[in-house]
């Protein structure tokens, strides 16, 4: 019988390489260029009404992602990233 904890495991274990640092220094470039779009869209929204922060978050997510494995998918809330 397999349990959660044994998926969890072998999950775990497959995971593992992605988050070693060596590996993640590869994706720096990509998180900067990525943030820094963020940053200069929240920029021209501070003199406007409130806004939340939050609400970019997983689309500046998934643009990170997408674009470091070439993938072209439009997310129907991509609105600041190009």
């Amino acid at each position: 019988m397999i349990t959660l904890v044994d998926i969890w495991k072998q999950t775990r274990k497959l995971q593992q390489p992605m988050y070693m640092n060596r590996m993640l220094r590869r994706y720096v470039p990509d998180f900067n260029e990525k943030i820094y779009a963020v940053v200069e869209t929240m920029n021209t929204l501070v003199d406007g009404p409130e806004f939340d922060a939050w609400d970019y978050m997983p689309d500046l997510s998934f643009d990170i992602i997408s674009s470091k494995y070439s993938y072209h998918i439009s997310s129907p809330n991509l609105r600041l990233f190009g």
